[in-house]
């Protein structure tokens, strides 16, 4: 078949039938034949082509790339398969008849010898293709954008309108900062829902910025899935169009409550250690001027010619020992006082105190210690330690003017290395000492000045040195102090102290102090019993009435060997009380006290015959030997 023309008759036919167009293209660049496939592509007529440059098919600003890349074809062709060449074959535009361009795929093939060498070329319309690679495109590169997204500690979003009313997008770690899945960020209003009512301002300012603003930022708080409180940064970009209207918002939220906290945190300590440099330089010039008025004051006590001066003298030291006591509270909450620091066990040193810390308390407050067994040792002053138990539990004791319970709890702590390092000290175990009380509570507004020296709530009361002592003292011990507080239900105070050692050896089970829960309405009797059992070395709980000795049983974690209970008592009688704690935990030992010994006591479920009763009054001695042989008994 001659290709010097316009072939006739079955070849021709057989390659108009072709899907694809069929070029053939002289060695001079010219067009020799297309078949219809070809014309149809282009949109001309079979004579508009034929004998015209192939570069009439080329758009305009890439013909002179096909001429170089056609002419260095001719020098070295060779078989170019569709879509694997080079240059003529890679992503070409072909352009129509009415100017309008098409992406096509070409494949090339020589034909012939010398000057009468011809091109074949084959020609297909790439558009579909062209689509498919580019929604390929678009998701390879979503994709890569969404992986991105993902590992970021933000919430990445984006929205079509400027109040932020639905989300068209919202991608990172959405479920693990806030606890809401993806799809409930995306329900109409939820943004909105999320922040907290006191920051709704942050809506409005959201809007008026967007309108006003490329980029910018607020912070604002939002409610947690788990109904904690999140302090939140969030970062926006405006995209407006030609008109300069809002068409998309993007922004990123991440959470900065942390990033807040060491803030603060680093800010009161470094508060407090300014005003302990400047209470320990005035307690130091303070003690010089002290000595010196002292020293006078005593000086002229000794002289017998003033001895009419001697009352107004004693007054003068009394003052004078008052205020170096201030003095040496001051230094210690500078941490410039003298210190005897040695390894001791605080478990141990908090029973010891107990009788002595029970008879600081109001007769309607119930003491519940919970101290965990074998807590390893700390390395502290021991008066230190045993003033911050002291200002501790006074402070509790005060804030509850009207009775309440007043737990001491101890236990050991693992901290992690990353809260040490906020803190500035080594992570590792910490013996965690509470005292919690069922109090007024503290007023958030006076939280962060608590620790200052001099500030109190008491009036003319207080001195403000004791919890400035407690502050100073864990600090100087490489320990920190956390404080929790909900007003009008309670505070609890915990003290962190870096272990020393290995757990104390725990008690064995036959040497344990026996655990008593006592359980009497008359509080001068209560703490007469308490008194007396203590002496004996029981560890003993209180409660002034049964609901409060349910409470009090509850929150105690150890054993409890036997309860000591009043039977005829008001809200819940001691049987009744008896029958739901050793429901609670079987086989528990009661001993009744009553002041009636008849038939009474059976219309208030006690059956003689079956209880331990002691009658009252009772003796000491009958008391300590009924509660040793039922201690006894229960420990069995």
């Amino acid at each position: 078949m001659s290709m010097d023309g316009p072939p006739g008759g079955e070849p021709s036919a057989l390659l108009d039938a072709a899907a694809d167009g069929i070029l053939l293209v002289g060695a001079d660049g010219r067009i020799r034949y297309v078949n219809r496939a070809a014309l149809e592509l282009f949109g001309y007529e079979r004579d508009e082509l034929v004998g015209v440059v192939i570069e009439r098919l080329v758009p305009g600003r890439l013909r002179d790339r096909h001429v170089n890349d056609r002419t260095a074809y001719a020098e070295n062709p060779r078989p170019r398969p569709m879509g694997l060449g080079l240059g003529l074959g890679l992503g070409l535009q072909g352009l129509r008849r009415d100017g309008s361009e098409v992406p096509v795929e070409i494949s090339l093939a020589p034909m012939g010898e010398g000057r009468s060498r011809s091109i074949v070329a084959i020609v297909r319309d790439a558009t579909e293709q062209r689509k498919l690679e580019q929604e390929r495109l678009r998701y390879a590169r979503s994709h890569a954008v969404e992986e991105i997204v993902s590992t970021l500690e933000a919430i990445v979003w984006e929205s079509t309108t400027p109040d932020r009313e639905s989300l068209s997008y919202v991608g990172g770690r959405v479920e693990m900062l806030l606890g809401y899945p993806r799809a409930q960020w995306l329900e109409a209003g939820f943004w909105m829902s999320l922040v907290h009512p006191d920051d709704r301002i942050a809506a409005l300012t959201f809007v008026e910025a967007a309108r006003e603003q490329e980029s910018f930022e607020l912070v604002y708080r939002v409610i947690a899935a788990d109904g904690g409180v999140r302090e939140v940064r969030d970062i926006v970009s405006v995209s407006r169009g030609a008109d300069g209207q809002i068409q998309r918002l993007r922004g990123v939220i991440t959470d900065i409550t942390e990033r807040r906290e060491i803030a603060n945190r680093i800010t009161q300590a470094q508060k407090m250690e300014a005003v302990g440099q400047l209470a320990g330089g005035i307690a130091h010039d303070f003690n010089n001027l002290l000595t010196i008025v002292s020293g006078y004051a005593r000086r002229l006590m000794a002289r017998q010619d003033l001895a009419e001066a001697h009352a107004d003298l004693d007054q003068i030291l009394t003052a004078s020992d008052r205020a170096a006591q201030l003095t040496r509270q001051l230094l210690a909450f500078a941490r410039r006082g003298q210190s005897s620091a040695t390894p001791l066990d605080p478990g141990a040193l908090i029973r010891e105190l107990e009788p002595m810390l029970r008879r600081l308390l109001a007769a309607d407050i119930v003491f519940d210690f919970q101290l965990a067994q074998g807590l390893p040792q700390v390395v502290i002053d021991r008066m230190a330690f045993e003033q911050i138990m002291m200002n501790l539990i006074l402070n509790a004791s005060d804030a509850m003017p009207t009775g309440g319970t007043l737990a001491v709890s101890g236990e050991v702590r693992s901290v992690d290395e990353s809260e040490a390092t906020r803190r500035g000290l080594p992570g590792g175990a910490y013996v965690r000492l509470s005292v919690a009380d069922t109090g007024v509570g503290i007023p958030p507004a006076i939280r962060d000045r608590i620790f200052e020296p001099f500030f109190s709530t008491k009036g003319e009361r207080g001195t403000g040195m004791g919890l400035a002592t407690v502050y100073g003292t864990v600090d100087q011990a490489g320990g920190w102090i956390e404080l929790e507080s909900i007003t009008g239900e309670g505070t609890s105070f915990a003290v962190m102290l870096p272990a020393a050692g290995e757990p104390v050896a725990a008690q064995a089970a036959g040497t344990r102090r026996a655990t008593l829960l006592l359980v009497e309405d008359e509080p001068a009797l209560r703490t007469l019993v308490a008194t007396m059992l203590e002496e004996q070395g029981y560890a003993v709980l209180h409660a002034g009435n049964g609901l409060d000795a349910i409470a009090v049983a509850a929150r105690h974690a150890g054993n409890i060997d036997l309860l000591v209970t009043d039977v005829v008592m008001p809200r819940l009688s001691g049987p009744e009380l008896a029958r739901q704690l050793q429901a609670l935990r079987p086989g528990l030992e009661v001993l009744f006290m009553s002041g009636y010994n008849d038939s009474r006591l059976v219309s208030r479920g006690v059956e003689e015959a079956n209880v331990n009763l002691l009658v009252k009054p009772f003796a000491p001695d009958q008391l300590i030997d009924r509660v040793a042989e039922l201690t006894e008994r229960a420990r069995r």
